[in-house]
């Protein structure tokens, strides 16, 4: 059970690290298309540091259930 926890809490962890870049990229367009000064820019500036760390945090717990040989049966 705890194996598939893990697995489960790693997966929605990238799908949401994933959501979470495409919705900065769009951010950054859209201020671009206001803006009307197109160019290259980081949409990783446009995420806060905190969302980050939830998510590595969230990959951690992931890993410590996929390692956990403790099932609860």
């Amino acid at each position: 059970m705890n194996k598939t926890i893990g697995i489960l809490l790693i997966g929605l962890s990238l799908l949401t690290s994933a959501i979470v870049i495409s919705l900065g990229q769009v951010s950054t367009a859209i201020k671009q298309a206001a803006s009307n000064s197109f160019g290259y820019s980081d949409a990783y500036g446009e995420i806060p540091v905190f969302v980050y760390i939830i998510i590595i945090i969230a990959v951690c717990l992931g890993i410590y259930l996929l390692r956990n040989n403790k099932s609860n049966k």
